[in-house]
């Protein structure tokens, strides 16, 4: 027999004897977690006081105490001067509950005090709900090149021309870099508990335990609120003994259930905090129950924590938190939608981002432009709408105005003579002819936005060109009997791409990514002189055209990534089942309800990627 079993007979005799209680009662309330702490309690008491008695006076054992009972008197002389005490005669020891376990324990306010931390840098607001292990700090656009420069003079009535422009000008462009703060996230710890119970927990009745079993710790690990959460319910040590949960009993409110089978908890937590849960087991080799409680910590969710407060409608150059619109074509359809960023959401700032479409019905021409404007300047979110809407009405009124005739007869005469292995030097003629005509159209509407950028500074006191820095992503795209023409100038990041569900993708550009993260470029006087339009235009005859795609940073870098991943197809190729999956792009009816789910998508969640979003599709 153990001495822990000795004890409670003990104490089990002294309830008996003492204050004439039945067997019965006193049996269930030995059987009780209550009693085990108290016997805890008292062994911890009688071990302090046992220990300070050795150091003063030699050992002894009253004969005459209740102690006698059970353990036989030893051989040795009482000192002069002590009283003895009988078992009953000890001052009573109060009952104190148990202390809280520490995930019981209150969590610090400050989330840099948080217990546990990850390596992976998670953008995440400020303003955190007391308890959760998370930090954050979404960074913005920053601008590349050198100090800003006075606004040069541009020759508002003559843009360049390709191959024979004139000296251009060749003042720096806007700099500011700077860098993105690394971010905190929380790591999702196993919580233990012990086979205590607190004072508010119901008690259950249980015959008297005498067993040497070890109560068992049962573990689980954390959730997150409002995710799918599945966790085994083990012990924290391995059992010598087999055992059985007779039940568990979980909050309401936590939205869990247990599986007796799989021994697992499952479902969706709705809300966040600490959450005891009661477990009743049992040895098998035992017929008395047992009971532990657990705590489960339940940790916000980052997306709950994102604040959406409206921008200011009374401030300079204000325009709507998100846009979207559908237009139907003869051979595509054009889909576009933009949404303010989460990181912009948070403090009430602007959206940034804009976007123009439109289908020519008169020459079956669609046209898409997108921009990102820099979030750390002043009036960006202007500078991207001066760029969206300046660049489609030039684009408008060039090709209406019978460009559109000379595109598609250079597009044929380059398509046949690429197609027929014609003379390699007649096909490059051919094809600068091409570049010449989409040159006057695509490039100059690039042009015409920076000149129409400058007027609008010298609207503003103490403006800047920086000030409206933004980038700049301008392409039509047209379908004809020997294939379909897409031309697009580029500059800044975000992507372009041509994509073929058979062919894989076509970028019509490149990344401009600065040394840090976060650069890039921006459409300003030195990305329109007539050797940066050449340079930056793309174009040629596709055969096979699932989408024509544009989208700002927002939605490339959760979704590629790297620059590498975005010229591999397929990472293009998830893109876009995740678009008709999510969007059903091909597969439901054209309506303005697509726009709406375009828009609804953008929300997306990407750990770390809250940037503006804005996505325009011609499919």
């Amino acid at each position: 027999m153990s001495s822990k079993s000795t004890a409670i007979g003990l104490y089990a005799h002294i309830l008996l004897e003492q204050n004439g209680n039945s067997k019965s009662e006193i049996d269930q309330y030995i059987g009780d977690v209550r009693f085990e702490n108290f016997v805890n309690k008292l062994e911890e008491y009688m071990l302090k006081d046992f220990n300070a008695y050795k150091r003063t006076i030699p050992v002894s054992v009253n004969p005459h105490s209740a102690a006698s009972k059970f353990f036989p008197p030893r051989d040795l002389p009482t000192p002069a001067g002590v009283k003895k005490h009988e078992f009953s005669e000890l001052p009573p020891l109060a009952y104190a509950p148990p202390k809280p376990t520490q995930s019981q324990e209150a969590r610090p306010e400050n989330p840099a005090l948080a217990r546990h931390t990850e390596s992976d840098a998670m953008k995440i607001p400020s303003q955190v709900v007391p308890g959760a292990d998370i930090n954050t700090g979404p960074a913005p656009d920053t601008v590349t090149g050198q100090a800003p420069a006075p606004a040069p003079a541009i020759d508002t009535a003559s843009a360049p021309v390709p191959a024979s422009a004139a000296d251009s000008a060749t003042a720096s462009a806007p700099a500011a870099p700077g860098t993105a703060a690394p971010t905190i996230a929380p790591t999702i710890a196993p919580t233990t508990a012990q086979a205590t119970a607190s004072s508010d927990m119901p008690t259950t009745k249980a015959p008297v335990i005498v067993s040497d079993h070890k109560n068992i710790r049962f573990v689980v690990s954390n959730a997150r609120c409002q995710e799918a959460y599945t966790s085994k319910v083990t012990p924290d040590q391995p059992q010598s003994e087999n055992y059985q949960i007779l039940d568990i009993v979980i909050p309401e409110q936590l939205g869990l259930r247990y599986n007796d089978e799989l021994e697992e908890l499952s479902g969706t937590p709705a809300v966040q905090g600490d959450f005891p849960i009661r477990i009743t087991y049992r040895f098998t080799n035992e017929k008395s129950n047992r009971l532990a409680t657990l705590n489960i910590t339940v940790t916000p969710n980052p997306k709950s924590m994102w604040l959406n407060k409206p921008s200011d409608k009374d401030a300079i150059y204000w325009k709507p938190d998100e846009d979207a619109k559908f237009v139907k074509g003869k051979d595509f359809n054009i889909v576009a939608a933009s949404k303010r960023g989460r990181s912009h959401a948070h403090v009430g700032s602007f959206r940034d981002d804009d976007f123009s479409i439109e289908y020519l019905a008169e020459s079956d021409w669609n046209i898409a432009i997108v921009s990102d404007g820099a979030g750390s300047c002043s009036y960006s979110r202007r500078g991207s709408q001066i760029i969206c809407d300046t660049a489609l009405q030039h684009i408008r009124n060039t090709l209406n105005a019978g460009k559109s005739d000379s595109i598609a007869l250079a597009a044929e005469k380059y398509s046949r003579a690429r197609t027929e292995n014609l003379d390699a030097a007649l096909t490059k003629k051919l094809w600068s002819e091409l570049r010449n005509e989409l040159y006057l159209t695509v490039s100059h509407a690039a042009y015409h936005s920076v000149v129409k950028i400058m007027e609008e500074v010298n609207k503003v006191a103490d403006a800047k060109p920086k000030d409206f820095s933004s980038t700049a992503l301008i392409s039509i795209c047209k379908k004809f009997s020997f294939g379909t023409l897409c031309a697009a100038y580029w500059v800044g990041d975000g992507a372009v791409g041509v994509y073929s569900a058979t062919k894989g993708v076509s970028l019509l550009g490149e990344v401009d990514s600065g040394e840090f993260s976060g650069q890039t470029r921006f459409l300003d006087k030195d990305e329109v002189t007539a050797e940066a339009l050449e340079k930056r235009l793309r174009f040629d005859v596709y055969d096979d055209v699932t989408a024509f795609i544009l989208m700002s940073d927002g939605v490339s870098d959760p979704k590629f990534e790297t620059e590498a991943r975005l010229a591999r197809s397929k990472d293009w190729d998830a893109l876009w089942q995740d678009l008709n999956a999510t969007v059903a792009i091909v597969h439901d009816e054209e309506t303005d309800e697509k726009a709406q789910k375009l828009l609804d998508w953008l929300d997306f969640w990407s750990q770390g990627n809250h940037d503006d979003r804005t996505i325009a599709i011609v499919y």
